[in-house]
């Protein structure tokens, strides 16, 4: 059994060699994924494998966040930039300062945009 999941991986290697004009990013199994499935990000985000916890970070909800310690898959996505937090969750990802323009109430977005 462990010599089939060595050939495997070293079939991967070697089909991921062969195609020197893609990158590839691995996910938590070790499977290539193409980093053009994650061209369809927004501005400000990146395709990256995160992990479950901590969730994502929203204006309302920057601070730091505690996991427990366990084993977890990461899952490819696009997400926020370092420094840049989604403005809702599903919404857009803006800077810490923009995050001051959002009114929340118990972490609800209460007016979309306050001038």
């Amino acid at each position: 059994m462990r010599s089939l999941v060595v050939v495997f991986f070293c079939c991967v290697a070697a089909t991921v060699a062969q195609d020197q004009d893609t990158e590839y990013l691995f996910s938590g199994i070790g499977l290539p994924i193409s980093q053009e499935e994650g061209n369809d990000c927004g501005p400000n985000e990146v395709y990256d494998c995160v992990y479950p916890c901590p969730p994502l970070k929203t204006c309302a909800d920057r601070e730091e966040y505690s996991c427990l310690e366990e084993v977890m898959f990461c899952e490819f996505q696009c997400v926020c930039k370092p420094g840049f937090y989604l403005n809702k969750p599903g919404g857009v990802c803006v800077t810490e300062k923009q995050c001051s323009k959002f009114k929340f109430i118990n972490k609800f977005l209460i007016n979309s945009y306050l001038d």
